[in-house]
């Protein structure tokens, strides 16, 4: 699978991967070293319990990767690979909201985490990313679909976003951009 753009050094993205059930998402992050090594690391269920992991990203390679949305550069690699491991991905509820335990939830946990320890700056609060990326999401949906890769995001800001490097935005304008609404019916 081709990927839509280029990842950059020291930076964590969002990404959403499909779901056999439309419009749903696997909710991760991918993290860059200054070298270019890519990490995924989410919480996954795949096996029975909630737990962490962390392995090798190949998003050029990934079926299912839909988006990887720049969430901002990295500071400390060490660091937040510190914070990263330290939230919680057992299925307990979030301590920073109450809400129920999911991948969506233990993102935004670690990028709330990150963010309020300088790691990160933030694009936005955390609702707005979350609702951007799931625009996104939309967006590109059919673009991974069929076979065209996932696209990267390298353009955030708290009033939408920008595929600026996505050369080939095939198929993308015939799916309308949402304005939010349902959004909450997409999370996962």
């Amino acid at each position: 699978m081709p990927l839509n753009g280029n990842l950059k050094a020291s930076s964590i993205y969002l990404t959403l991967n499909a779901r056999r059930r439309p419009e749903t998402y696997h909710w991760g992050l991918i993290l860059t070293d200054p070298d270019m090594n890519a990490a995924f690391h989410h919480a996954n269920n795949l096996y029975g319990s909630w737990k962490y992991e962390e392995k090798v990203a190949k998003p050029d390679q990934s079926t299912t990767l839909t988006v990887l949305v720049l969430v901002g550069r990295t500071k400390n690699h060490p660091r937040i690979m510190e914070v990263i491991r330290g939230i919680p991905a057992d299925g307990s509820p979030s301590k920073r909201t109450g809400e129920s335990f999911t991948c969506r939830i233990w993102v935004k946990d670690v990028l709330v985490s990150l963010h309020e320890c300088g790691e990160i700056v933030l694009p936005g609060t955390i609702d707005e990313l979350e609702n951007m990326a799931l625009e996104q999401g939309l967006r590109y949906r059919r673009v991974a679909g069929d076979s065209g890769g996932a696209t990267v995001i390298n353009e955030t800001s708290s009033q939408g976003a920008t595929a600026i490097e996505n050369p080939s935005d095939q198929g993308a304008a015939a799916i309308e951009n949402p304005s939010g609404q349902g959004a909450t019916d997409l999370r996962s």
